[in-house]
């Protein structure tokens, strides 16, 4: 075994650098300072140990020699954290949160238009305080109010702002995806808004001219993909599958990908980089025969290959698959001896040292997980059926590299997206090939463009390939059960569920009774996880109101079930429902839309009673406080646990306290600035108990 293992540097050595990296970012890099003393110190003890000490030590302390070697990548790893951290910079723009001031920034994606904005992701430059211009560093994203001249800025411009640079803000609902700290590992812990006479260009172009001439490229491939007539959904899904753009996309094209197991194809990566680098290989296969030529053809492919990076404009996703091919090209085709374990190991461990933060990509870990299964698991799967028929071979073939990349993936794909695809074969052996031919084609418009009845040609080709994966995946993802919905494991779970098919698969693999042992352990580790948790969730009660911008939302959670009162705005906008409650049901153990009732209907349960405004879960009651409730003040104060004020109500909080005796007052999002600010106000005045979600979040109560 030690034999074998020594057969792999590189897969040795980025484990404890990997582990450096993780432990930084999971407890938020506890030690500030440098490391780089600490880390000097043991390479000196490592060269006594090598060059003075190893002869006169016994073969049994030679352990002290990789350790010392693993303690230096593990602090090397934490060090390259801390220093790729931008908020540990003294000049970050994070340190200048909740300024209204003047800022210089320059452009670093190209504009993005929203709904009612425009998005911009820009490097700050400059800021002004009382007294003079000052450099800060740091990115930060700004949202310009709709205005056409926002649509002429470009990567690279630089823009004097006027606004008050404001911290993004953490997730206001249990379970909601925490946009925060997904923008904090890229680097932005800052946001903006900027009216239409708040800003003024000062400079054009400023940025790097290869990533500038990249996204021209970009630019006018796109161009000429609707001068090919290509528009609607097929541009959309055209933009997202060759270039990797994906504004044009919708979210119902996204829940058909989704859920039938092929959104990866919109997410221009390995798949894509795979299919230039096997339709390179087989081109040019006539090299192989000398040396000579063999190294011409290394540098032809990855010629290729960055130039096809070029045209989707150097997105991280392709860099990185760029970079892994460029690495596994060179090591297989330079010499036999190459191992692939190695090559793929060696760039991720490049790519890491430069930007260490890629560790919490979910694509960086998807990709390198899906290649490496690919590699280890694509041929003894394929040679378990080698069909005559040329068809079902090449059929069979495409089907072993979904089962190998899926086979690895899956515990990944579950814990953070919380859903299977159960027809994912199905969907690949159709959408697979149909891509492949895709991007051929896309590549062969944009070559052929300057002919323009070839191209138009080939552009009618394209649009109708693309109209008919659109119509696969959407026939696929609307099969019942073609989606597995509300998976819900932790971290703990997903690591156990990992080790135990890496270990279930080796033993297929050799046949190895001693993986049985293990592999069982571990599966019932992970069903008595499981047992646990749902006991838990059987004795839950539990009641949770949202915090959703001009809407409301009650959840009541008793047991194994859910009883969610919303807005039939809410109800009908799957995407708000999906964003800012579903996960906090999964998590809860409650099927996804089960049980969701308008909040306008009253209705009866074993846990829950709803008449009218009055509701009352177990021993709990809450009084919904709408326009439409008349509140005349009786005798004797109504005794109610919790007032809930939604959607505006004209009333004072003193004549809240005249009709009733309530434990807390909660003010939710349905309810304007306005008056939100002025009932806090007067709850403050009052000495009264309150919880505006607005301002503090969902309100979660334990009974």
């Amino acid at each position: 075994m030690m034999k074998i293992w020594h057969q792999y540097p590189f897969v040795r050595l980025v484990f404890p650098f990997i582990a450096g990296i993780a432990t930084a970012i999971s407890f938020g890099l506890p030690v500030k300072a440098s490391l780089l003393p600490y880390i000097i110190i043991l390479l000196l003890v490592y060269g006594v140990f090598v060059f003075l000490l190893a002869k006169r030590i016994s073969y049994s302390l030679r352990w002290v020699n990789g350790f010392i070697i693993h303690l230096i990548l593990f602090l090397s790893g934490y060090e390259n954290t801390r220093l790729h951290t931008p908020a540990l910079d003294p000049q970050n723009i994070s340190h200048h949160s909740s300024q209204r001031t003047l800022l210089v920034i320059r452009l670093t994606e190209p504009v993005a238009e929203r709904p009612n904005s425009f998005k911009i992701i820009a490097q700050t430059l400059s800021i002004k305080d009382s007294t003079s211009w000052k450099p800060v560093s740091g990115k930060m994203i700004l949202y310009f109010e709709k205005d056409p001249s926002v649509k002429h800025l470009a990567y690279g411009d630089e823009v004097m702002v006027q606004t008050t640079i404001n911290p993004v803000s953490p997730p206001a609902n249990p379970g909601e995806f925490n946009y925060s700290r997904y923008l904090a590992f890229r680097g932005i812990y800052n946001q903006a808004y900027v009216q239409a006479a708040n800003w003024k260009l000062m400079a054009r172009e400023k940025g790097n001219p290869v990533i500038a001439f990249a996204l021209k490229v970009r630019d006018h491939f796109l161009q000429i993909l609707e001068k090919r007539n290509i528009t609607g959904d097929e541009f959309a899904v055209a933009s997202a599958l060759l270039v990797g753009y994906t504004d044009h996309l919708d979210a119902d094209q996204m829940k058909h990908y989704a859920g039938s197991g092929a959104i990866h194809i919109l997410s221009v990566s390995g798949l894509h980089v795979g299919i230039i680098y096997i339709f390179l290989n087989v081109v040019l296969a006539f090299m192989n025969r000398k040396r000579r030529t063999r190294i011409i053809k290394v540098l032809l492919m990855i010629l290729f290959i960055w130039l096809y990076a070029l045209i989707t404009g150097f997105s991280p996703s392709v860099l990185r698959a760029s970079l892994m091919f460029s690495f596994i090209i060179a090591g297989e085709l330079l010499t036999r001896k190459a191992n692939t374990y190695n090559t793929i190991t060696a760039s991720a461990f490049l790519l890491l040292i430069i930007r260490p933060y890629f560790i919490t990509d979910v694509g960086f870990q998807l990709s390198y997980f899906a290649v490496t299964g690919i590699v280890w698991l694509y041929r003894p799967i394929s040679n378990l059926l080698i069909p005559e028929n040329r068809i079902l071979r090449l059929t069979w073939q495409t089907l072993a590299v979904s089962i190998a990349a899926t086979v690895v993936t899956f515990p990944l794909t579950v814990f953070y997206f919380r859903q299977f695809p159960n027809l994912f074969l199905v969907t690949n052996l159709i959408a697979v090939p149909l891509s492949t031919l895709i991007i051929y084609t896309g590549i062969a418009v944009l070559v052929f463009s300057p002919i323009s009845i070839i191209s138009s040609f080939l552009g009618i080709i394209l649009s109708e390939l693309i109209r008919w994966l659109n119509l696969t995946v959407k026939t696929i993802e609307e099969q019942p059960f073609s989606v597995a919905e509300g998976l819900n494991i932790n971290l703990f779970e997903m690591i156990i569920l990992f080790v135990a098919v890496i270990i279930i698969a080796a033993f297929l693999i050799s046949k190895t009774r001693g993986y049985l042992v293990p592999a069982m352990s571990l599966l019932v580790i992970l069903l008595t996880s499981f047992t646990i948790r749902h006991a838990g969730h059987l004795q839950q009660k539990s009641i949770v109101i949202y915090s959703i911008n001009k809407a409301t939302a009650i959840d009541f959670l008793g047991g194994n079930e859910g009883f969610l009162l919303a807005d039939s705005g809410l109800i009908n906008f799957k995407g708000k429902y999906g964003y800012h409650i579903q996960n906090n049901r999964v998590l809860h153990g409650i099927s996804s839309g089960d049980k969701i009732f308008p909040i306008e209907g009253s209705f009866k349960t074993n846990h829950v009673l709803k008449q009218g405004n009055f509701m009352q879960f177990f021993d709990k009651t809450l009084l919904l406080v709408d326009p439409e409730l008349p509140i005349q003040p009786l005798g004797s104060k109504l005794k109610i646990n919790y007032l809930l004020l939604t959607h505006d109500p004209g009333i004072t909080i003193k004549r809240l306290v005249e009709a009733f005796e309530f434990d807390l007052l909660i003010i939710d999002a349905s309810n304007s600035f306005w008056h939100t600010a002025n009932w806090i106000k007067e709850c403050r005045e009052l000495g009264i108990r309150f919880h505006s979600t607005r301002a503090d979040g969902a309100w979660e109560e334990q009974i």
